[in-house]
C-alpha cells in the first residue's frame, strides 16, 4: 500500500513539474516562398513580426525559395494576427552568420541580431525589405486556412 502511494505521489510531482514549464502562445503553421525578379531566393532570412507577440517567427528559404516559419521550435509556425514581414539575404561580406531552424533559440537570436543590425548589413535584396520600418510586406495569419504566403520582391 505504501509503495503504491509513493508511486502515485511521484506521478503527481512529475505532472506538476511538467505542467509548470514555459507556456507559449498558440501557433499555426505558416509557409510560403520568396522570389526576386521572378526567381526563387535561396538562403533568404524571412521574419514575421506581430505587434505585442513575445517573439517573431523566422525561417530561411530553401533551394526553391520556400520556407516554413519557426517561433519556439522547428516549423511550429507563427501567432495569429497581422504581421510585418522582412526579408534579407546577407552578402558574404555581411554578418557571415547563417540561420538554421535546427536550434530554434540560436536561430532566433541570430535573426534578432540580424534585424537589429540591418542598416549595417549588406543584403543581396533591396534594403527596404530588410527593415520593418520600410518593408511593405505584410501577412495576415489566420487560425484556420492555408497560411501560405508568396512574396514577389522587386528592385
Amino acid at each position: 500500500m505504501k509503495s503504491r502511494f509513493l508511486g502515485f505521489a511521484w506521478v503527481l510531482i512529475a505532472a506538476a513539474i511538467l505542467g509548470c514549464g514555459p507556456s507559449h502562445p498558440d501557433l499555426v503553421p505558416v509557409s510560403g516562398a520568396v522570389t526576386f525578379e521572378g526567381k526563387p531566393v535561396v538562403g533568404a532570412q524571412v521574419t514575421f513580426m506581430a505587434p505585442g507577440a513575445a517573439r517573431a517567427a523566422f525561417a530561411v528559404t530553401d533551394a526553391e525559395g520556400k520556407f516554413r516559419l519557426s517561433t519556439f521550435g522547428t516549423d511550429d509556425g507563427a501567432v495569429v494576427g497581422n504581421h510585418t514581414v522582412t526579408v534579407a539575404k546577407p552578402t558574404q561580406s555581411g554578418s557571415g552568420q547563417a540561420m538554421s531552424p535546427d536550434d530554434a533559440d540560436a536561430a532566433y537570436a541570430a535573426a534578432m541580431a540580424q534585424a537589429a543590425a540591418s542598416p549595417a548589413v549588406k543584403s543581396e535584396l533591396p534594403a527596404k525589405y530588410a527593415d520593418a520600418k520600410t518593408s511593405d510586406l505584410t501577412a495576415n495569419v489566420t487560425a484556420s486556412g492555408a497560411n501560405e504566403f508568396t512574396f514577389a520582391l522587386e528592385p
